[in-house]
């Protein structure tokens, strides 16, 4: 009678530890797909990240580019030779130049004789 009631009383035991464990790994199931979301989130936000940051590169480079070419004209540079230094097309140079105010609107750039 003592034994029928010890291994009653200890798979009473076991049954409510599996149980508890059930509950305790249904809780990890649940964890872990909440942090797979959040790492997808993180990914798509690092993604977005690596993006601005090759446009801000971009811009930069493309800033640089606009000071070498205001430089080289106010050393006296012609259109056509700033073009040829920087492996651009002077279209690109004269318009860098009238974006920046700097080269009159109605001169023909390929004529350019550089007055100060």
């Amino acid at each position: 009678m003592f034994k029928s009631f010890l291994s009653r009383g200890v798979s009473s035991e076991q049954r409510e530890i599996r149980e508890i464990g059930e509950l305790v790994l249904k809780r990890i199931d649940r964890k872990i797909r909440d942090l797979k979301a959040i790492e997808r989130t993180i990914d798509e936000k690092i993604e977005t990240l690596k993006t601005l940051l090759e446009k801000a590169e971009g811009l930069y480079q493309k800033d640089i580019r606009k000071e070498e070419i205001v430089s080289l004209y106010r050393k006296g540079l012609k259109i056509e030779d700033i073009a040829s230094s920087l492996q651009i097309p002077s279209g690109e140079v004269e318009l860098v130049l009238r974006l920046c105010k700097i080269y009159p609107q109605g001169k023909n750039f390929l004529s350019d004789s550089r007055q100060f």
